[in-house]
């Protein structure tokens, strides 16, 4: 077994935080406007800031001071206080998907060949090695607790598995290779999004269909999250609108936005990628209970593909050819990285 092992490094990477110095006004709620475009502080270094290869943020850790980010040939962690990397890992071969546990301490990665890594963090000792997809595998969640994998693959499979090493369950669905996955907190329910479609709300205790949403398929880059209360799922197929759901009765509440799609942990906003009038691309924050809008972030020059809220809600992470990371309650931009460099 190829030992993944652990580099404390400054060089090699270039980066640094942008920091704005145009604050918008704190005594205005963020509550149906529209936000101006952040205006960034100049950077100190003349090459900007550049994180290349890692172009994948994948979660804030606890804390909201380090940010996990994913490369296709390893992680790293970076320390938004001190600005330098706390911890790279490399792997032993591309890795395709990546995730946290929630209390950041455990790490699981999937690599070119099907296995998926289970890592302690920030040691990068190997706790256990899970093999059984025999397709690229293309999700992967922890459980609430930490203790339950859930990952999803091209074979057409969604398995369970104990994070000591052992498969709890299976799960084919059908509608072929699954493209993305969602637990909802008490895991009693998984949403899993095939590529042909429909989209299947299934009862993980029971290992049983519960009701199929919608009618299109997906393609690579899907994703599902729930609420808190596992009352409304959303679903973004990986290109073309999202969509929110009743997972009591089945029925659609939202449709929109053009690709990314997170709901809030504390289950008060939703946030979407999406693009005006005049082809600029935002990231749009609604309520989650009624959709409406809340603000719109302005900034990105590509499309964004990717949306992660901090553990506690306050922050925001979205993606596209650059990486930044806002600040929930009013827009601000804290932090921008480039994926591009030049």
């Amino acid at each position: 077994m190829n030992i993944v092992h652990i580099r404390m490094v400054i060089i090699g990477l270039i980066f640094i935080a942008l920091i704005l110095s145009a604050c918008q006004n704190s005594d205005t709620p963020p509550i149906s406007v529209e936000t101006e475009s952040p205006t960034a502080g100049t950077p100190t270094n003349e090459d900007g800031t550049c994180i290349a290869p890692y172009f994948d943020p994948i979660a804030v850790l606890p804390g909201n001071d380090r940010i996990l980010f994913r490369s296709d040939s390893g992680i790293m962690i970076f320390n938004l206080t001190t600005f330098v990397e706390d911890v790279v890992l490399e792997a032993p071969m591309q890795v395709v998907k990546t995730a946290l546990s929630p209390d950041g301490e455990t790490l699981a990665w999937a690599l070119a060949d099907h296995r998926i890594e289970i890592i302690e963090l920030p040691s990068g000792e190997i706790l256990n090695t899970l093999t059984g997809h025999t397709g690229t595998v293309t999700a992967i969640k922890f459980s609430q607790t930490g203790d339950r994998l859930y990952t999803a693959s091209h074979d057409n499979s969604v398995k369970v598995w104990d994070t000591d090493g052992s498969l709890v369950s299976e799960i084919y669905a059908g509608g072929g290779e699954v493209l993305g996955i969602g637990i909802s907190p008490d895991e009693t329910k998984m949403v899993i999004v095939t590529f042909e479609g429909p989209q299947k709300l299934w009862d993980i205790r029971k290992n049983e269909l519960i009701r199929e949403i919608g009618s299109s398929g997906a393609f690579d880059g899907s994703d599902a999250g729930f609420s808190p209360d596992g009352q409304i799922v959303g679903i973004s197929l990986g290109g073309g609108q999202a969509s929110l759901w009743d997972t009591e009765d089945g029925t659609q509440l939202w449709s929109g936005g053009n690709y990314g799609l997170a709901l809030s942990p504390d289950g008060k906003f939703m946030a979407y990628s999406d693009e005006d009038a005049s082809g600029n691309n935002l990231v749009v924050l609604g309520s989650l209970d009624d959709q409406q809008l809340v603000q719109t972030l302005v900034g990105h020059n590509s499309l964004i593909w990717k949306i992660v809220f901090s553990a506690d809600s306050s922050i925001l992470v979205s993606n596209s050819n650059e990486i930044r990371l806002w600040q929930v309650d009013d827009g601000k931009l804290l932090y921008e990285f480039a994926v591009t460099c030049p």
